[in-house]
């Protein structure tokens, strides 16, 4: 399994609105780590959730947390 390293400095990619493409270097791992199996059993995990399910996470994301737990009005 590779892994995937982004680096900082500007790449030679062309530029689109003026926003730096960051540069990719694809790191090959000889072994697996355990942060590695987690994350890989996270990612495997999140395939099997219902597409279903997925529609039903709110899309503002943080914006309206104290909505959600607390029933405050919704927040623009």
């Amino acid at each position: 399994m590779a892994t995937t390293i982004i680096s900082r400095k500007a790449s030679t990619a062309p530029r689109s609105r003026g926003l730096r493409e960051p540069a990719v270097k694809p790191v090959a791992t000889a072994s697996s780590t355990p942060l590695l199996d987690f994350v890989n059993s996270v990612l495997e995990r999140g395939k099997r959730i219902p597409n279903e399910e997925l529609d039903k996470i709110p899309t503002d994301f943080a914006a309206n947390h104290k909505h959600y737990l607390y029933g405050h009005s919704k927040q623009q």
